[in-house]
């Protein structure tokens, strides 16, 4: 079972960057989900293997970390432009 880098997270990114951040943030919840979901896969089945680990931690710092802080850098100033 492949483990598969996320895309929702590089929608989001793309969404943060047009200023749509509803839908950025629903692709992080979606990529969170997916996330959860396969390591469970993954774990039932014994089907994890040292690149899927490595790909698995590329995702998590994906998810928790760069899409996050982009979202509040990226929606404070817009907030910012109007004043």
């Amino acid at each position: 079972f492949p483990k598969r880098l996320a895309p929702e997270y590089l929608l989001a990114i793309y969404y943060i960057t047009q200023q749509n951040f509803f839908l950025a943030i629903i692709l992080a919840w979606i990529g969170g989900a997916f996330d959860i979901f396969d390591g469970k896969i993954a774990r039932k089945y014994k089907l994890s293997n040292e690149f899927g680990i490595q790909l698995d931690s590329y995702a998590d710092f994906l998810s928790f970390v760069l899409v996050p802080v982009f979202l509040i850098f990226e929606a404070v100033f817009f907030i910012l432009s109007f004043i």
